[in-house]
């Protein structure tokens, strides 16, 4: 990636059709806040973020590629920023694009330092440390047709019609000065037309937008018949970026996973701070003496209240258990300031706290999970790996639902292939057997998406983990359990 620069990539496919299922939009704004300001509070950083902000704001009216870019400099605080909007529209809603996404990552982000935010029309980011003309090590946002079902007779040709759209739309913007390009494609075979649309951000080079473009093209097209993007028979598909990981194939995520969500709506209000502190205080003492690894507890004052709850692993020692959870705490201190709702994962644990009471029910989104990196194939008989992973997941679900920790285990062999695979499913020790039973479908459900593990390992993935809210889920080759277990055949 040394000679990427890769800043910004928009690319979506979409088929026009009558009837059956339509797709399913993921709704705008996407935006990604990241990293806190150091010293909390400093009005220096502030002021730079907002002259970033508004100087895009001017610049944008009057840009001729639709892109703007501003640097903010004041001692040894600086801040960077651009914005891009999509190539088809008008410059008058391209400006109310921007306008727009400057209010809301304001009112969404305060004191970060760095943070995105995508619309449907545009882009903005901004970051304290230099990242334009440079490679930016950040998320890739992609969604999908939800229920896809098939629109086409034909699959190779539908595949065929849509490299070809793609091809020529970023043949287009590799000569555009805005750096979009737009095509669409007749597949006569299947009756149907499909739209295509690419976008470099404007400060590219031609064939650094077209080495871009391709990871994301090359993404959604593995293993050839856009398994990665549609279950194989989406109707549509979408990539944001703002930067891209290597080839763009699936990573191996790093712990912790946090998500702060909702803001106070009184900010600085005290009373609901504490109800957090008093929360996550508790927390920490109740795990150290919970029997099934997990704990709540509820703060409650005038019309404010929190509720929270931490689950530990349950193959795991107690004293592991208790150093997670508090080091979780510690952790969404500092990153959810001001939040009414977070939750973070560690891998041996997991803490949630909400201002509204989401106990005793499940909780299936939001959903976390990565997958092998290069993933390659390791089995010659994928049909019995696939059986064995089913296996494995159906039995350590019953170990949990029944369990009080509501936690599972099994180990399976794969006599075919010689391998054995390790399955670890659990739920918060505040569902029902039936719920926890429920969750768990969920996510298995979604891993075993087109029958063949399509959304999770490409089909030949070694490794799979999933997290929601309220279960968790994970598969692997290799044994990454806590305890020791026996694999039997299954």
């Amino acid at each position: 990636m040394k000679n990427s620069r890769k800043l910004f990539i928009f690319l979506v496919f979409h088929l026009s059709v009558f009837g059956k299922c339509a797709p399913q939009f993921r709704r705008f704004p996407v935006r990604d806040c990241d990293i806190l300001f150091k010293n909390f509070g400093d009005h220096e950083l502030e002021m730079n973020v907002n002259r970033v902000l508004s100087n895009m704001v001017q610049k944008i009216r009057h840009s001729p590629n639709y892109y703007a870019f501003d640097v903010a400099r004041s001692d040894s605080n600086a801040i960077y920023g651009h914005a891009q909007c999509r190539g088809d529209i008008t410059r008058k809603n391209c400006s109310a694009c921007v306008l727009e996404a400057t209010r809301r990552i304001k009112k969404d982000c305060p004191f970060f330092s760095r943070a995105e935010i995508w619309y449907d029309l545009c882009f903005l980011r901004y970051d304290s440390t230099n990242f334009l003309k440079g490679v930016v090590k950040g998320p890739v946002h992609g969604w999908i047709a939800e229920n896809a079902v098939f629109y086409w007779k034909y699959e190779s040709e539908y595949v065929g019609t849509v490299k070809k759209v793609l091809t020529m739309a970023t043949m287009k913007a590799m000569t555009a000065s805005n750096r979009f390009g737009a095509m669409a494609g007749l597949d006569l075979l299947n009756h149907i037309t499909i739209f295509g649309m690419v976008q470099c951000t404007g400060d590219l080079q031609p064939l650094e937008c077209n080495y871009c473009i391709n990871l994301l093209t090359k993404a959604i097209m593995s293993d050839n018949i856009l398994r990665s993007c549609g279950g194989g028979t989406g109707p549509y598909c979408q990539l944001l970026a703002a930067s891209l990981f290597g080839k763009c194939a699936p990573q191996y995520r790093r712990f912790p996973v946090r998500d702060c969500d909702i803001l106070f709506k009184n900010f600085g209000d005290h009373e609901l701070e504490m109800n957090i502190n008093r929360v996550l205080s508790n927390i920490v003492q109740k795990i150290r003496h919970s029997p099934n690894y997990y704990a709540f507890h509820i703060a409650r004052s005038d019309s404010n209240a929190i509720y929270g709850h931490a689950q530990c692993r349950g193959d795991i020692k107690q004293k592991n258990c208790s150093a997670c959870v508090s080091k979780a705490t510690r952790r969404i201190k500092k990153d959810c300031p001001f939040f009414s709702r977070a939750e973070i994962w560690y891998d041996l644990c997991f803490l949630r706290y909400d201002s509204t009471n989401f106990l005793k029910g499940v909780v299936g989104s939001p959903i976390h999970g990565w997958i092998a990196e290069d993933a390659v194939f390791y089995w010659k008989y994928e049909s019995e790996y696939v059986g064995t992973v089913k296996k494995v997941l159906t039995m350590a679900t019953m170990k949990a639902i029944t369990a009080s920790n509501r936690f599972g285990a099994m180990a399976g062999l794969d006599l075919l292939n010689h391998l054995t695979v390790f399955g670890m499913v659990q739920c918060t020790g505040d569902l029902q057997p039936l719920e926890c039973n429920y969750c768990i479908n969920l996510l298995t459900k979604a891993i075993m998406s087109d029958n063949i593990l399509r959304s999770c390992g490409g089909g030949t993935g070694p490794y799979c983990q999933l997290l929601a809210a309220s279960c968790m889920l994970r598969y692997q080759i290799s044994n990454f359990l806590a305890s020791p277990i026996g694999p039997i055949h299954l």
